[in-house]
């Protein structure tokens, strides 16, 4: 009589398919951790890449405007009594100009305003993308909106202000505005508060200089404990969740720059 052995088929033990589990949770919390961890560094540098594409476009386009400031008129020395003046501050340097679209501010949410006649003999264009004739005149009025930063342009006269605007950049927390007068020591920068608000003969206006925090369009969601929460601009202390207007974790980053008005002089 032959005898068949049997073969006893045996499956996992408890302890061996808890090891289990638990070798492929910890495969799976690493390979998520990796995907955050890469997707967290994209979002970074996508933030990072939009803050570039501000600065270089939108601002150079604003400072070459600004360089124009009083391009065109025959006085030449800027102050808040300059008929036609370059940097505009009341209504003597445009008639019948609405004071809420002045140059103004000391804080974070500024507004520069500024003119100049197109004497190029070129056709050149206004902030909003409209030819400016050669000899018009052009207002542009630069401020922020809905968390960017917007202009708006009227030619010969201020008729059109208001009603069309232009986005210059967006994603932008802060714009702030100095304006730079010549004293014995050379040039100071002061806001547009402290000028209106000098005793005596306002000093000439020979340069703006302005600041700008900028903040990517995506919020970064998990990273908190790393993004940079506290900047200086123009000497101004920036806090995020603070400062007004300035909140949520975004990439940003600071921009500083001076622009010299090439038709501004001191006499």
């Amino acid at each position: 009589m032959k005898y068949v052995k049997k073969q006893v088929e045996q499956g996992f033990t408890l302890i061996e398919l808890m090891i289990s589990i638990t070798l492929g949770l910890l495969v799976i919390a690493i390979a998520a951790q990796v995907y955050l961890t890469s997707y967290s560094t994209n979002a970074v540098q996508k933030g990072s890449s939009e803050l570039t594409e501000g600065s270089v476009f939108g601002i150079q386009q604003m400072e070459s405007h600004i360089r124009l400031a009083n391009l065109g008129n025959e006085v030449r020395q800027i102050d808040n009594t300059t008929p036609d003046g370059g940097i505009v501050l009341s209504a003597n340097n445009a008639l019948s100009i609405k004071t809420k679209d002045l140059t103004s501010g000391g804080g974070f949410t500024d507004r520069l305003t500024i003119q100049f006649r197109n004497v190029t003999g070129e056709d050149i264009f206004d902030c909003e993308g409209k030819a400016i004739t050669s000899g018009n005149r052009v207002i542009e009025s630069y401020f922020l909106q809905n968390g960017d930063l917007k202009c708006d342009a009227s030619q010969n006269g201020v008729s059109n202000l208001g009603k069309n605007t232009q986005t210059i950049i967006k994603g932008v927390d802060v714009f702030a505005v100095r304006l730079g007068v010549q004293n014995s020591t050379g040039t100071a920068y002061m806001t547009t508060a402290d000028y209106l608000a000098f005793k005596g003969t306002k000093p000439a206006i020979t340069s703006v200089r302005m600041g700008l925090l900028l903040r990517g369009n995506q919020p970064i969601t998990d990273v908190t404990d790393t993004m940079k929460k506290n900047f200086q601009l123009l000497g101004q202390d920036i806090t995020v969740g603070t400062t007004p207007n300035v909140s949520g974790n975004y990439v940003r980053g600071v921009y500083e720059s001076t622009t010299y008005l090439r038709n501004a002089r001191l006499n």
